[in-house]
């Protein structure tokens, strides 16, 4: 039934950018045809890298937060801090960049994070 289609036997061609705007689609087939990605893209694979680094980074810290001082806790809290602001203002970044059809990503609720390392 379906043999006698055109391009039956043919790769699909999935490089469907609708969703991309118009005016930015030349650009981006430019970006991909000599290896790069859409910014949003790069930008995405940073957050997941340091996303999964943060998860690494609580665990260690849950393991060791019942022998630390009330001193070393502290600055452990203002390091986790910092680390969530930073991981925060590449979400926001990715956010006001990121076509809305391919959606944005949550904060880091830093008093949620908190709770991975602090409870036991």
């Amino acid at each position: 039934m379906f043999d006698k289609l055109e391009g039956a036997g043919k790769p699909l061609q999935i490089d469907d950018d609708t969703n991309v705007p118009e005016e930015l689609r030349i650009g981006f087939r430019m970006l991909k045809n000599a290896g790069f990605a859409p910014p949003w893209v790069e930008l995405q694979n940073d957050i997941r890298d340091k996303q999964l680094a943060l998860e690494g980074w609580q665990r260690h810290q849950h393991e060791r937060w019942p022998q630390l001082t009330p001193a070393e806790q502290a600055r452990l809290y203002a390091e986790h801090e910092r680390i969530i602001e930073e991981l925060n203002k590449l979400i926001t970044t990715y956010n006001l960049i990121v076509p809305a059809v391919v959606g944005q990503i949550a904060l880091h609720q830093l008093w949620r994070e908190r709770r991975k390392f602090e409870t036991p």
